[in-house]
């Protein structure tokens, strides 16, 4: 798990030039680097299906924006859980 702070949630859903459909949501965060004055900014994509899964309306997750929350990830890295600390 990381823990990371969640400044933003994007919705993106849109076709791609290449034909491709993309379909989720985007989340933006902020956590510490030692490699970094300061913060690291970075985003994750959880995808449309994905979301479902984690078990929240994005009424539910919104109230976790601009505050600090634990991500779990799979072994491929992406996003299976949000968990508010």
């Amino acid at each position: 798990m990381a823990k990371v702070f969640l400044e933003g949630i994007q919705r993106l859903d849109f076709d791609t030039k290449d034909g491709n459909h993309i379909d989720g949501y985007k989340l933006h965060v902020t956590l510490p680097d030692p490699h970094v004055i300061g913060k690291k900014t970075d985003t994750k994509f959880i995808n449309s299906e994905a979301w479902k899964n984690l078990g929240f309306s994005l009424d539910e997750i919104s109230t976790l924006v601009q505050h600090e929350v634990e991500l779990e990830t799979n072994l491929d890295g992406k996003v299976v859980g949000i968990n508010p600390i």
